[in-house]
């Protein structure tokens, strides 16, 4: 089982938000400023990656993720939002969402382990 240590750099509580992808773009930043990654890179990834299908998963959660060749190690990122954002997820609202950004896919292509959010 992998473990992520969630320090204030990486978690957004209430984050201010109000589309999808000011979202992603504010969730970038972060990202990037805690991995020392050009945020424009991560912002396109993670873009890039949705344009194959939303990652919004339904009761209020979205797991948006990308693969950059330029990380060094994968970078773990929550946060809640103020109100609810439009992801195109299943009851299309999310209020909670962790971010992943790695260069590698773990063995098996799965980016996220079940229960994370039990």
């Amino acid at each position: 089982m992998t473990t992520a240590t969630f320090t204030p750099d990486v978690v957004a509580c209430r984050l201010a938000a109000t589309s999808k992808k000011q979202l992603l773009q504010q969730l970038s930043t972060m990202a990037a400023a805690h991995a020392g990654l050009c945020d424009r890179k991560v912002l396109s990834a993670i873009i890039s990656r949705e344009k194959l299908g939303s990652t919004g998963i339904g009761n209020g959660l979205a797991l948006p993720h990308a693969i950059l060749e330029s990380a060094t190690r994968p970078v773990t990122l929550l946060a809640t939002l103020e109100t609810p954002v439009d992801f195109g997820s299943p009851d299309n609202m999310l209020q909670t969402v962790r971010i992943n950004a790695q260069k590698n896919p773990p063995a098996g292509g799965l980016f996220f382990e079940r229960g994370w959010w039990s």
